[in-house]
């Protein structure tokens, strides 16, 4: 049994089955703590969007690559965002990242599965790889919330994980209310890869939680090419969109 099952079914054991957001009946009798009405509160990202990195593009009705990816590429080969980072998808990352809120579990679990033939999952990844935390933010959370998505992703989508060759070295501050700029220098050389030959050849699947400026995702990425991946390919639950 995977970590999330467990976790899952220690929550599904003492917690009641009721929306986790609105208190309304679960799903499926109550196998799942999220109704239809707060289901439709995660709205997904749909085209036309960046070929690249995933941008939304509202208002214009082609594919192609934004100005950030022309300006300065991408070492990923595509990133793609599931939802907005809005609404219950929001409620749902910050109820997990911050709260230690672990009945959203299952709603994660859910909605994931949900969407496993939408075309959003890549097909020709080798491995999954989660986007790791440092030693002092996984002793603080307890857990890792890109971790618990992975774990997820490679039992439906059944692909192999790597849990442990990517690290993160060291603590960095919080990147939120940092500019684009600000978030590439605070997370340069935070990341690195353990071990030889591990990613080797490679097609990784790199997830986290939440895409803000690409500058995590995009470090992570050029550490797992540098120790031999052939590509990459991010995967992140949501997504900030400029409203």
């Amino acid at each position: 049994m995977s970590f999330l099952s467990f976790i899952k079914a220690i929550g599904d054991f003492f917690l009641p089955q009721v929306c986790t957001f609105c208190g309304n009946p679960g799903l499926e009798n109550g196998r799942y703590p999220v109704c239809e009405a707060c289901i439709d509160g995660f709205i997904p990202i749909v085209p036309p969007y960046c070929t690249r990195c995933g941008e939304p593009f509202p208002g214009i009705s082609d594919m192609h690559l934004c100005g950030e990816c022309i300006k300065d590429p991408p070492p990923f080969e595509t990133a793609r965002s599931l939802f907005v980072f809005k609404e219950r998808a929001r409620d749902l990352v910050l109820r997990l990242k911050f709260r230690k809120d672990l009945s959203t579990l299952s709603v994660l679990e859910h909605v994931l599965t949900r969407h496993t033939d939408t075309g959003m999952f890549p097909a020709d990844i080798d491995l999954i790889v989660p986007v790791p935390l440092d030693k002092s933010g996984l002793r603080r959370r307890g857990y890792n919330q890109a971790l618990l998505m992975a774990d997820c992703l490679a039992k439906h989508l059944h692909k192999p994980i790597d849990r442990v060759h990517l690290v993160k070295l060291k603590k960095t501050p919080p990147q939120i209310g940092l500019t684009r700029a600000q978030r590439r220098r605070n997370i340069q050389g935070a990341f690195s890869v353990k071990g030889r030959n591990c990613f080797l050849g490679k097609t990784i699947l790199l997830v986290d939680d939440v895409f803000t400026t690409g500058a995590t995702v995009r470090s992570c990425s050029r550490v797992l090419l540098q120790a031999g991946a052939r590509l990459v390919r991010v995967l992140t639950f949501a997504r900030t969109v400029p409203e």
